[in-house]
């Protein structure tokens, strides 16, 4: 099922962009620029605990960035 909406989600942006592209990246940056609500859960809390957390302030709005180091060069 995940896999069919991330397919969905994809087809629609692109079909989207055929038409216009610039709406197109609005609502592709909205979708993924927007935190999920909910609470975190145990097995996504192990996950966020892995990682090198930074909060970072911008207009009082605290902003949690998460980092993970990688094995391979870029």
């Amino acid at each position: 099922m995940k896999t069919f909406l991330v397919k969905a989600i994809g087809l629609y942006l692109n079909i989207l962009s055929l038409f216009s592209s610039k709406y197109a990246a609005k609502k592709a940056l909205s979708l993924f620029s927007t935190p999920r609500e909910g609470s975190v859960t145990e097995p996504q809390s192990d996950f966020l605990n892995s990682a090198i957390k930074d909060i970072l302030l911008y207009d009082n709005l605290k902003i949690t960035t998460y980092h993970w180091e990688g094995n391979k060069e870029a």
